[in-house]
């Protein structure tokens, strides 16, 4: 096996793993290694072609290619290392962090001062979504409609039906019009869309396009290609004739090299790595950021997460680091996911979380030992939303806590 040796290892170059890359070079940082499974560096936004990229980072909207692009520039004027077509197949720590990668010229072993996670994350396919229904061809994720259409110039259809109503199902919307293939309607199980109302009404081409809420896949049918999709409606079953489904959103991390690393035990949101408010994992000198972190956030987000660790990773290497017991936190089956699932007592760390279900005038409650430690009432919860509460539950968990369990409380 070869060997190789970085100051600081970044899995992932989507926008995450750049950002930090990025930060990390010019805080100093002389060696920095991005490792990548695909061909090109860039991310999901390779092939997400609408203009909503690029406000904040770089003061105009882009394109995804073009945001893409931009971002390893702006790595590659940092001299940032990015390694494509290599896949890591184990992060651990002996004496030094260390990954274990595969490419083209073999396998390898990088030692570093520190390694960041940076794998993204995905929507959740049909299979995982347990839909009934024929295996007939013609179920997209929209990943996979994007793919397909802006990358290799595939027509995925004529009539399609998209399964969802998040920001990304709207991005899948106006993929079909861009490409001229008919959206017969855009279902989600939910009292109502999660996005915005702007972006909704241009994706629907200002309501053109039915957004057919209170609506529940019941099977997809086909024989040799899908042929309609069976609705369950408050009025009974409807029956969509259709060639094409897009499911989407859902989203779960790209977390199987955490889980298979000892940095998760979340396997039902794909193994998200445990983090505390640094990004920091419970392995010292490796770290997570980004959407594997927070499943589902933009790429703008993705970018802030990877500046941000990246600074923290800065502190660790110059050992400004504090100690302290570490605090988990857990939550129970009424919320998605939870961030951080680390802290420490004291620490004042705000969290985000989300939630499954659509909630009107929830309550968030904090536990500590069978004991309410604080409440927070929220207006409204709606999925694929993420919430962030401030951090003064922190500052009321009494001494030789060791564990916090967050839950909702319906109603005030």
């Amino acid at each position: 096996m070869k060997t190789g040796t970085a100051d600081v290892i970044v899995v992932g170059a989507g926008p995450a793993g750049l950002a930090a890359a990025t930060r990390l070079r010019h805080r100093g940082v002389r060696e920095v290694v991005v490792l990548d499974r695909e061909e090109e560096g860039g991310g999901v936004p390779r092939h997400c072609h609408h203009p909503s990229f690029g406000l904040t980072e770089f003061g105009r909207p882009m394109g995804g290619p073009r945001y893409a692009a931009a971002l390893l520039r702006r790595a590659a004027g940092q001299n940032v290392v990015v390694r494509t077509g290599t896949t890591v197949l184990e992060v651990g720590r002996e004496s030094l962090p260390y990954v274990v990668s595969t490419s083209p010229s073999g396998l390898r072993r990088w030692e570093a001062e520190a390694v960041i996670l940076a794998t993204g994350c995905r929507e959740r396919p049909r299979s995982a979504r347990l839909i009934p229904g024929s295996r007939a061809p013609g179920v997209f994720t929209t990943g996979e409609l994007q793919q397909f259409t802006y990358l290799h110039r595939v027509r995925v259809g004529s009539r399609a039906v998209i399964v969802g109503a998040e920001h990304v199902s709207f991005s899948a919307a106006m993929t079909l019009a861009d490409i001229g293939i008919e959206c017969a309607g855009i279902v989600t199980a939910h009292a109502g869309h999660q996005s915005h109302p702007a972006l909704r009404l241009w994706a629907t081409r200002f309501g053109r396009t039915p957004l057919l809420a209170g609506h529940r896949v019941a099977s997809i049918e086909g024989r040799g290609r899908v042929e309609a999709v069976v609705l369950e409606t408050p009025e009974g079953n409807r029956t969509i004739e259709t060639d094409t489904v897009i499911v989407t959103g859902d989203w779960v991390a790209e977390g199987s090299l955490a889980l298979r690393s000892g940095l998760s035990r979340d396997t039902r949101n794909g193994g998200r790595p445990e983090v505390d408010g640094d990004g920091a994992t419970a392995t010292a000198g490796i770290f997570a950021a980004g959407s594997v972190v927070l499943p589902g956030e933009s790429a703008a987000s993705a970018v802030r997460a990877g500046s941000a660790v990246a600074e923290n990773v800065v502190r660790y290497l110059r050992r400004a680091v504090s100690n302290g017991s570490e605090l988990g936190v857990r939550w129970d089956s009424s919320i998605r996911w939870v961030s951080p699932e680390l802290t420490r007592p004291g620490e004042a760390t705000p969290l985000r979380l989300r939630v499954d279900q659509w909630l009107e005038r929830p309550t968030v409650v904090f536990r500590s030992n069978g004991r309410v430690v604080d409440t927070v009432k929220v207006r409204r919860m709606i999925p694929g939303r993420t919430y962030t509460l401030d951090a003064s539950w922190a500052g009321r968990l009494g001494n030789g806590i060791r564990e916090v369990e967050v839950s909702i409380g319906m109603g005030w």
